[in-house]
């Protein structure tokens, strides 16, 4: 029964704005004739003479009766929940199913079957029949009070007292589609979709069906973060000598100073953590190259290896040439994983900390004082070897300002110089050892610490996995891009912990933090045919010995594209596309390939 309001009987007697929120809502009328579901109570008798309060005969009656009087779905409603409705044209509860066609598909469900035989007869179904059940059906009839029926629809009472309509599998998909993928249900969790579901359905092992439905949810595994992230051992790089293992990285672009400089080159020794900072005008390979060379190698030999992120300036061939040419082994840590160069980034913190300290505020000057600060550097006490870079490089401390002030008196010593080298090289020896000792032990307190939180997963190559995408795109809100990419399938097992993976368009070499496992319920095409070649012994990529690209070289191990025309792979550096360009790309062709209309 709807309540027709006339605005001249207001107190206001009818005035201007009354007028006009009364004809604003007269698209929404209908509303005034729907019943709250929470005030609905009838009392229900099943066969057998049972009554059960707070049945549902009157909501699905109301809605029967509401649908013959209008189409919910083609209302001014569509206005306001356009994208609910569109869905609800196809498929929703209350709306377009009747109480005939619930009862007709729970009749037809199998494991429905036994409990509406008790209900509807009044008596135990045959023991034969009981016997070659299903666990369903079974558990339905052992717990058989818990049900009921209404208007020939079957229900069920929780323990809470709540009514609840008993789901016929053919209904099952359709419930968890409308419960976790609308935007009014904003697919949420395993928990909250778990509870909004159970307040009104109930159907067989429903928990675990909720789980698996939400686990396998394409859209839930790309766009949300994971609430504990993949942490796997510590791995430890050692060296015992001096000039062992060198680290590099630059810091900057800084404010350009009254020099020229806008960059720091730092390198730092592994083992005896001395330090280099070199101001450079750019981080061009060749000031790179020129400036290690020059600044560290000419003073202190060659190191037996280089270790540097994936910056071009590392990368390129001007600076592998010199690395080829001085015997220098090259590594470098893989994309988006600074903590692999730990060493010389924990210098930089340190070293941004002190020239925080000596910076005017116009910040052109930040360069001035350098080489004074890499010296303080030197002359403290590391705290892995216990003794200062300078004493395990040099073998003995340099003189500081504090000791031409202070200095206190020394007594002349009669030790001749073959005595004085010989106890030198000996105090250098001793130190060495020391701090080898000290390395060890700090190594592995630093391990047993990081490797609590470890939370290692198990990949072999044909996993299909998810990439984290840290990646920024000009124009584009990191915050509302998917902090996934992919999927993607393992190639290559490369370390324990390195694998080689490769996605739609490119191929990456990526650190097992960075992964997580697809679980999706829809795999692409592509992957499905990547996984058969993979299962089959066939090589979905290039074979390293092979000719390709541009440049007329293999793989060498670094960012590749696919062109989606002649499917031939390049080089990421060759045809100058960066790994966050590719991720825009629709498709990609490479330069034979490309049309004027690409250009």
């Amino acid at each position: 029964m709807s309540i027709s309001v006339n605005p001249e009987s207001l107190p206001c007697g009818g005035c201007k704005y009354c007028v006009k929120v009364h004809e604003q809502w007269q698209d929404f009328r209908t509303i005034d004739n729907v019943i709250p579901l929470a005030a609905v109570q009838h009392d229900v008798n099943r066969s057998g003479g049972k009554e059960y309060p707070g049945s549902t005969s009157g909501v699905i009656q109301g809605a029967e009766e509401g649908s013959r009087e209008c189409n919910t779905t083609t209302m001014a409603l569509d206005g306001v929940l356009a994208n609910t409705a569109s869905l609800a044209e196809e498929s929703a509860f209350g709306i377009q199913y009747t109480t005939d066609q619930l009862s007709s598909e729970q009749a037809m469900d199998p494991d429905l079957q036994l409990i509406l035989h008790w209900l509807q007869k009044e008596e135990e179904p045959p023991d034969n029949i009981v016997y070659m059940a299903g666990p369903a059906a079974k558990k339905y009839l052992v717990n058989k009070e818990q049900f009921f029926l209404d208007k020939a629809v079957l229900f069920n009472r929780s323990k809470s007292d709540q009514v609840r309509l008993v789901v016929p599998k053919a209904y099952i998909q359709e419930v968890l589609i409308l419960n976790h993928d609308l935007p009014i249900t904003g697919h949420q969790g395993i928990d909250r979709t778990t509870g909004r579901v159970k307040k009104k359905f109930y159907w067989y092992k429903m928990g675990d069906m909720i789980k698996e439905y939400v686990r396998t949810c394409n859209v839930c595994n790309k766009n949300k973060k994971p609430t504990r992230k993949a942490r796997c051992p510590l791995t430890q790089y050692h060296a015992g000598a001096p000039m062992e293992r060198v680290h590099i990285d630059f810091l900057g672009p800084l404010p350009e100073t009254t020099r020229g400089n806008t960059n720091i080159l730092v390198m730092v020794d592994q083992f005896t953590k001395w330090v280099e900072i070199i101001p450079l005008p750019s981080q061009t390979a060749e000031e790179t190259a020129k400036a290690a060379v020059n600044e560290f190698f000419t003073r202190f030999g060659c190191p037996f290896s280089i270790h540097s992120d994936q910056g071009r300036n590392f990368e390129s061939n001007l600076f592998k040439s010199v690395c080829k040419t001085l015997q220098i082994h090259k590594t470098r840590t893989t994309a988006y994983r600074p903590s692999a160069n730990g060493q010389v980034e924990r210098y930089n913190r340190t070293l941004m900390d002190i020239v925080r300290c000596f910076v005017n505020k116009s910040q052109k000057d930040w360069d001035e004082y350098l080489p004074q600060l890499a010296s303080a550097i030197r002359s403290s006490d590391n705290r892995m070897t216990g003794m200062t870079p300078n004493k395990m490089m040099l073998g003995r401390e340099v003189n500081m300002p504090i000791d031409l002030v202070f200095r206190p008196p020394t007594e002349e010593s009669d030790e001749c110089e073959e005595a004085y080298v010989s106890r030198l090289i000996e105090e250098i020896r001793q130190a060495h050892e020391i701090a080898r000792q000290k390395l060890k032990t700090s190594q592995e307190y630093m391990k047993r610490d990081y490797d609590i939180k470890m939370r290692k997963n198990e990949y072999v190559p044909g996993d299909l996995v998810y990439i984290i995408d840290t990646a920024s795109v000009k124009g584009r809100s990191k915050k509302l891009d998917p902090p996934w990419k992919g999927p993607g399938i393992i190639v290559e097992k490369i370390t324990s912990y390195v694998y080689r993976v490769k996605l739609e368009k490119s191929v990456f070499v990526i650190n097992h933090d960075r992964m997580k496992k697809c679980n999706d319920r829809n795999i692409p095409a592509w992957l499905k045919r990547a996984q058969n070649q993979l299962r089959d012994g066939e090589n979905i990529l290039v074979d390293n010995g092979d000719i390709y690209c541009i440049c007329r070289k293999g793989d060498q191990g670094a960012f590749m594209i696919q062109c989606d025309l002649c499917d031939d792979w390049y080089h990421g550096t060759c045809v100058n596309v960066t790994p966050e360009v590719a991720e825009t790309f629709a498709t990609y062709h490479c330069p034979k390939c490309q049309t004027p209309n690409d250009i």
